[in-house]
């Protein structure tokens, strides 16, 4: 499948895409910043918040964040209005990525930038902000999605190699029955989603690319990216899927960060803000 480039950026880890409106939200984790970028036109603004960002998902006027060592809400001009503290193992412990369920919480995870194995953890945020730990043992937390019908969770673990799937309860918000999705060969597995057939699209760290896995977790289309370092994927309008990329980790391609299109032909699963508002 063809690529098109949509933003020509330089970003150090491009990271977290999420189509809302007309308007693709990405973030740059090492920079600190939050993106917002129309591909009809090219323009994208960045406002900077303190330290990294690991994922941030729109919420009202503006977004929910994981920084460094809390969970916050961002306002539209980069401040933060709340935010919970989480205890870190360390100084090099900081949030990774994260999405929100059908009811709007959020769901993220940690990772330690020392290589620290099994030592980091996933947590569902509330509307209030009360964060609760649902998993231990994680060594790097990444991508999470769930299936159209919202009985399924599909969660990377990028240094485990692997992607594992959870029965998922709505209504209780929990997980249960975790067992093995796919594991990559090519790349570690990083940031994903999920297309209206149940199929799942996975971004390879180091491999260049992003595969379709179908709901048994085997790989059954790819999109080659001119880059190494590939982090993130996620719907857009139509059958349009827009890839994030990083250039930093060994990356040394000329487009190596910069944000890419292509057209998949299939339409993306529901996504969702957060239920918590920020004005």
């Amino acid at each position: 499948m063809s690529v098109e480039v949509v933003h020509r950026a330089r970003a150090l880890v491009g990271e977290g895409p999420f189509w809302d409106g007309h308007l693709l939200h990405w973030v740059d984790i090492e920079a600190g910043e939050i993106h917002r970028l129309d591909p009809a036109t090219g323009h994208d603004t960045a406002l900077t918040v303190a330290g990294r960002v690991g994922c941030a998902v729109p919420a009202g006027d503006g977004w929910i964040a994981g920084l460094r060592d809390r969970v916050a809400l961002v306002a539209a001009d980069g401040t933060v209005r709340s935010s919970t503290l989480v205890p870190m193992p360390g100084a090099t412990y900081r949030f990774n990525d994260g999405a929100c369920d059908e009811r709007g919480r959020y769901w993220t995870g940690t990772m330690d930038e020392a290589g620290a194995l099994g030592a980091c953890s996933l947590y569902r945020v509330d509307a209030d902000l009360t964060v609760t730990e649902v998993l231990d043992g994680v060594s790097l937390s990444n991508g999470i999605a769930w299936s159209p019908d919202g009985r399924l969770m599909y969660y990377a673990d990028s240094d485990a190699g692997s992607v594992d799937v959870f029965d998922f309860d709505a209504d209780a918000g929990t997980i249960g029955n975790r067992r093995s999705f796919h594991s990559s060969q090519t790349g570690k597995p990083d940031g994903l989603c999920v297309d209206a057939d149940g199929c799942v699209w996975l971004a390879l760290w180091g491999g260049g690319a992003v595969v379709r896995l179908t709901p048994k977790g085997d790989v059954d289309r790819r999109v080659d990216l001119p880059v190494t370092q590939v982090t993130s994927c996620a719907f857009g309008p139509a059958t349009t899927l827009f890839v994030t990329t990083a250039a930093t980790g060994g990356a040394r391609e000329e487009l190596a960060g910069s944000i890419f299109a292509s057209n998949v032909r299939v339409e993306g699963a529901a996504v969702h803000r957060f239920a918590g508002g920020v004005s």
